[in-house]
């Protein structure tokens, strides 16, 4: 306000406390000063909002958060004239209590957006007319911002409102404008170089320019980054693209800062210290901070940043997190910026492995043992996984490990795809940002799959773009892709999933490009199969092709080197390929995960691709190399390279995962209780050494059963890198290459030879290795709450070939309305333009609905249901104009229905099963409808389809013949029971079948006519004929049983007319459950409709009855029954109590009675007239209770069966209990 700046309100940093006091500084002096204030003083708050009035010189405050942390809508405000505060009477319809809105100045009115309120965040406008204090809300159009809080709003050229940023579920970065006059939002599509996602930030409109600052962005870290944007007046924004320009606001970072835009002039009030200027952390932690440090600048005088060509560049998502958590590394846990004695131990033996490693192996990728935390501090990546077993059931196998790493976490890029990352974060923080690279998804999945008991390790090596990029346009969706599986092992699909069989098929088809074979006859007798190892023969062919290398080699084509070709392909070391067949050698880095034979009866070793959660074979994976790998006790490094000195690949195919050969495999910490090499005795060692020619094991016959992985080495002169890390620095020597680079130099010969004859002495070789020291991570944990978001921000899109999978959160903020958790669409072609299938995954819908299949093509949908659906429905199959097939769980319903099928307008079938009278068929035939004048031939379909349901409420469709059909009743003779009746109405007869009897091809009958005539069909020839009394008996019973035919029937029209009713109601009208167990997301906020929650909660008439339960566990059946059981029993105990209770009161009268009758008989002639009267009167209280007591005791049991009725069909149609109705 002019010179002066103002504060009222909010939480202290000291003890977190929260004040309504006012202060003031005036940037003259440059002094502050707490005003005390008189009048109606508002109550301390926070997370409030305020203007200033500048026609009345007042200062308005709204809403806000108090104390007890109460949400709050009121308004108060300072006369800055005499600092005193008023609260006036608004009228109108005021907003909701609500936090962090936003508010400004305009024509005399307050303009109050979004905010926090009880039912979630908000997007509605108010005005409050600060002359008449009269709320308004008006009604606009267009395109509205969504629900946010703390957004940044400010007043620009006259009449137009400009709304960016804030926060919902996430950190928003859209830019809207409402024109005041028209009542009219347009979002703003801008160009240039767009500001990062922020709220609680600034903006301002001076001189035709919308300026922005501050804020904070997705990570809570505070931004000093200045924006501007050239908005001309009077253009339509709806058109123009604005570009956005950085602007240098000449700020260093600050933690903790406030700004304001005034008369075009930027202020900036940041905290400092007794240092003046400079934050200490502890100052901050003990509130020894102050308001002292002011800086301010005209806008027209900054300058927009001049960038440099790293600016320019994307920035990496992961290296802003890490800068972040860098900058706030103080509050992270001490092992995150501390080494332990145990581990500066380690730290030293791995870089001298490290140094010797290098020297001995110049031209190989150098080993990724120590990257750097997300501190900024180094860590052996054994120690940063953190084997961890959550307490969500989902993830105790493979499967659910690998897909929730892959649907949680949001997979991010390489940096430098031609190189590991330079920090590898915690999985702790890793689980936090739900965000990383294939390093950190791998090392979280790793830490997860070894908590629960997998021989688990990640894998660095090397794969083609199509993996690294994460595109999967080419590949068959997953779930898919088990289907057709499912149905090939069963032999026929099923109907409902005929067309994604037929194209999953197609889509294998076209990924394998198999030429079709002809169609051979039906019946011919196969062959004898000839056994052939596949596998045999790549390895001979390999064996072939490298012994012609070898030869071409050695016989005079010296001129090519050593390193210019291997059976891999050709090595062009200077050219940088993405891999794959042809394209030479795979530069692009990966990792991924081993899973390893041992443990949960995995059967053999397996990858997982961590950003798919695909499981390959490790023969037939999409990786073209593997470097090193590791898990939390070792690290190893494989040796199995073609050409172990140069650049070389070596191929997962080709490689034995034998991690206990140390031909194979170098181990940074070798493993106490196997020998080392240099430990073997030369027939070991020579054997050793013919399997490394071989590169594998040599079978009972000698042969190799692998290729030849490495060439000849002298195994009995070895000495492995770890005994030279642990011998160099002891000895003092420098350690240099083999100078044969076709020999892997494992060791150097003359240190070999000096520890096998022990010129260093008895310790020269037995130096202990320092042990592993525990993970620097702590135990993972993931909130209820997030686990259940499933994935970033609520929602993931998959683009597969001919398919896109999207899945949702399931519970909380993220979640969608309307319940769906998945959507699958199917296209018939590549460019995903038709349709072919949709499906939609339900969940928490209080209707029941599980999922909902939709094919455009065919016009047909099919939704499925749970148990405890509305008329116990379990599907709907419906063909637009065609038919109607609902399908019912017949425990659920009293009269057995289990399928209904109405072919429109024509005929109507029904099964049954389970029914007293044993009826599991009916059916109805209607007459074809006559024309109605030509009315149907409108040429508008929407209008025929009103007409035709106009008809069909006004008029019921006459039937023409109704079918009944019986199941055998074994107590009965065949010729006596009933199998099927026919009802003709229109020809006005009625035929009655019955059973077939035991070993007869015939069976009787009867045909009965309305005009009296009848016809009676007998197996039997000795059995008697009916007399005619009892056919006009059974006639007149059949008459009966007719008109109950058609009174059923046309209840089931009703029925299925109320079903389509409801259906179209419940879509309408969506609503979710919150299940029972969920008591902390009903907590969310603390409020008093939350306590209301609360109390009916506690009032639950289940919640005495339940198990408790994890996670989002339902009640099996016996859980369920065993639920029923107690709770009807506590039901029937009392009412049983009650009519105890009746019935005692009824005796005690009547007893009292009867004494009263017995003495008044004894004592009668010498009572006097007063005491007969007396008597007469107290007969007659005492008659008048026994009967209201008889009365009261009927009336209960009455109710007793019915009550008890009633909460046997609540309980039946709980939802917590819809495991009774699953057999």
């Amino acid at each position: 306000v002019g010179n002066m700046l103002l504060i009222f309100g909010g939480t202290l940093m000291k003890d977190s406390g929260t004040t309504n006091d006012v202060f003031w500084m005036t940037i003259d002096r440059m002094e502050w000063h707490l005003q005390p204030t008189r009048g109606d003083k508002p109550p301390p708050r926070y997370n409030h909002c305020a203007v200033y009035d500048e026609d009345n010189n007042r200062l308005i405050v709204f809403g806000g958060r108090s104390a007890e942390r109460k949400r709050l809508n009121d308004i108060y405000f300072l006369d800055l004239d005499s600092f005193t505060w008023y609260k006036p009477a608004c009228e109108g319809s005021a907003p909701s209590p609500r936090e962090q809105a936003v508010a400004t100045f305009w024509a005399g009115n307050m303009v109050v957006f979004g905010g926090h309120a009880l039912g979630g965040r908000t997007n509605d406008l108010f005005m409050l007319d600060l002359s008449a204090w009269q709320w308004s809300q008006p009604a606009t159009a267009g395109t509205a911002p969504s629900p946010r809080q703390a957004s940044a709003i400010c007043i620009g050229h006259g009449n137009l409102l400009f709304v960016h940023g804030g926060r919902n579920n996430f950190v928003l970065e859209d830019l809207h404008v409402l024109d005041f006059v028209s009542k009219t939002w347009i979002e703003i599509s801008a160009v240039g170089r767009l500001p990062p996602p922020r709220h609680s930030h600034l903006t301002c409109v001076h001189k035709d320019h919308l300026y922005l600052f501050g804020g904070l962005d997705e990570l809570g870290a505070q931004s000093f980054a200045m924006y501007r944007m050239h908005l001309p007046p009077d253009e339509n924004y709806a058109i123009i693209r604005p570009e956005w320009v950085e602007w240098d606001s000449e700020l260093p970072y600050n933690k903790c800062r406030s700004c304001t835009f005034f008369n075009g002039q930027l202020s900036v009030y940041q905290l400092g210290s007794q240092t003046l200027g400079r934050v200490i952390e502890e100052d901050a932690e003990k509130g020894l901070v102050y308001w002292d440090v002011f800086k301010s600048a005209r806008l027209e005088a900054l300058k927009a940043r001049q960038l440099d060509e790293e600016e320019l560049k994307p920035k990496n998502a992961k290296r802003m997190r890490v800068q972040h958590t860098i900058n706030i590394a103080s509050k992270m846990p001490r092992s995150f910026n501390t080494h332990t004695p145990m581990e500066s131990k380690v730290l030293a033996y791995v870089q001298d492995f490290q140094r010797i490693f290098e020297e001995l192996y110049p031209h190989r990728r150098p080993l990724y043992l120590m990257p750097r935390n997300e501190c900024n501090v180094p860590k052996l990546v054994c120690t940063t996984i953190r084997p961890t077993q959550l307490f969500f059931t989902e993830l105790y196998d493979l499967d659910g490990c690998c897909a929730f790493v892959a649907d949680f976490l949001a997979y991010e890029r390489l940096e430098d795809a031609l190189h590991p990352p330079e920090y590898l974060p915690s999985p702790m923080s890793v689980l936090g940002w739900q965000a990383g690279d294939a390093f950190d998804m791998s090392t979280v999945l790793c830490s997860l799959l070894i908590g629960v008991g997998y021989n688990a390790y990640v894998v660095v090596g090397y794969a083609s773009q199509a993996v690294t990029q994460n595109d999967q346009a080419r590949t068959m969706c997953p779930v898919l892709e088990k289907e057709a599986k499912k149905e090939a092992n069963a032999g026929q699909p099923t109907a409902a999933m005929s067309m994604l069989s037929i194209k999953a098929t197609s889509t294998r088809k076209a990924q394998e490009e198999k030429p079709v074979e002809e169609k051979k006859a039906r019946y011919v007798v196969r062959p004898p199969m000839t056994l052939e190892s596949k596998f045999l023969k790549e390895q001979e062919a390999r064996l072939a092709a490298e012994e012609a290398a070898r030869a071409k080699a050695t016989g005079g084509d010296d001129e090519e080197g050593v390193g210019t070709k291997s059976p891999q392909g050709p090595l062009d070391l200077g050219e940088e390929s993405d891999g794959g067949a042809g394209g030479g050698v795979c530069r692009t880095v990966h990792a991924w995960v081993l899973v390893m034979p041992g443990k949960r009866d995995v059967i053999e070793p397996l990858f997982v691709e961590p950003t798919t959660g695909r499981k390959y074979p490790v023969s037939s994976s999409p990786y073209e190399g593997v470097e090193y790998l590791w898990n939390n006790h070792n690290f190893w490094v494989c040796m199995q390279m073609p050409l172990p000195h140069s650049d070389s690949r070596a191929h997962p195919a080709n490689i034995v995962f034998d991690l206990h050969d140390p031909s194979k495999w170098e181990a940074v910490f070798e493993e106490r209780g196997h020998r080392l090499a240099s430990e073997m005795s030369p027939e070991e060692a020579e054997l050793r050494g013919l399997e490394s020619r071989a590169g594998g094991r040599l079978n009972a016959t000698g042969k190799s059963r692998t290729g030849s992985l490495m060439p000849k080495t002298p195994m009995s002169t070895m000495t492995s890198t770890a005994q030279l890390a642990r011998q160099g620095s002891k000895r003092g020597q420098s350690i240099g290459g083999a100078a044969d680079n076709s020999t892997p130099p494992r060791t150097a010969e003359s240190h070999a030879e000096s520890h096998v004859s022990g010129e260093d002495g008895e310790e020269g070789g037995q130096e202990l290795i320092p042990d592993m020291p525990p993970s620097w991570v702590p135990k993972l944990t993931i909130p209820r709450d997030a686990f259940d978001m499933r994935c970033p921000r609520g929602s993931k899109l998959t683009l597969y070939a001919k398919c896109q999978h999207e899945i949702f959160a399931l519970f909380g903020d993220c979640s969608r309305w309307d319940g769906m958790v998945e959507k699958l669409v199917a296209f018939e072609d590549e460019e995903r333009t038709v349709q072919a299938e949709v499906r939609e995954s339900f969940c928490r819908r209080k209707d029941k609905l599980r999922e909902r299949r939709t094919f455009p093509q065919k016009d047909t949908i099919a939704e499925f249901f749970d148990g405890g659906s509305s008329f116990g429905l379990r599907d709907i199959l419906t063909v637009k104009n065609e038919k109607r097939v609902f399908n019912f769980y017949h425990t659920a319903r009293l009269d057995g229905l289990m399928r209904r099928e109405e072919l429109e307008g024509t005929k109507i079938i029904e099964t049954f099963t389970g029914r007293d009278d044993r009826l599991i068929y009916r059916s109805a035939t209607y007459l074809a409808e006559g024309g109605d004048g030509g009315e149907d031939d409108d040429d508008d379909p929407a209008r025929r389809s009103r007409r035709t349901r106009a008809r069909e409420a006004k008029r019921l469709l006459p039937i023409r013949k109704m079918t009944e059909k019986f199941a055998r009743d074994p107590k009965l003779p065949a010729d006596a029971d009933v199998a099927k009746r026919v009802y003709y109405l229109a020809e006005g007869r009625i035929r009655v079948d019955f059973h077939y009897g035991e070993g007869r091809v015939t069976r009787a009958g009867r045909v009965f006519h309305k005009d009296g005539q009848s016809q009676i069909v007998q197996v039997d020839p000795l059995a008697p004929r009916p007399q005619p009394s009892a056919l006009l008996e059974e006639y007149q019973a059949l008459l009966v049983a007719e008109k109950d035919c058609m009174q059923a029937v046309r209840d089931s029209e009703w029925e299925v007319a109320e079903i389509i009713r409801t259906r179209t109601n419940q879509e309408q009208n969506i609503s979710l459950e919150t299940p029972y167990y969920d008591i902390v997301r009903i907590k969310a906020e603390e409020s008093e409709e939350e306590e209301e929650e609360k109390a009916e909660a506690a009032a639950d008439y289940l919640s005495p009855f339940l198990p408790p339960l994890s996670g989002t566990a339902g009640l099996s059946r016996e859980q369920a029954l065993e639920v029923r059981k107690k709770c009807l029993r506590a039901l029937k105990d009392r009412l049983i109590e009650r009519a105890n209770i009746i019935q005692a009161r009824l005796d005690e009268e009547a007893g009292g009675l009867a004494k009263r009758q017995q003495a008044y008989q004894r004592d009668r002639d010498q009572m006097t007239p007063e005491e007969e009267e007396e008597y007469e009167r107290a007969v007659e209280e005492a008659l008048f209770r026994i009967h209201i007591l008889e009365k009261r005791l009927a009336r209960h049991e009455e109710a007793a069966l019915q009550k008890y009725y009633e909460l046997d069909h609540k309980l039946r149609s709980d939802p917590r209990l819809s495991s009774l109705l699953n057999f």
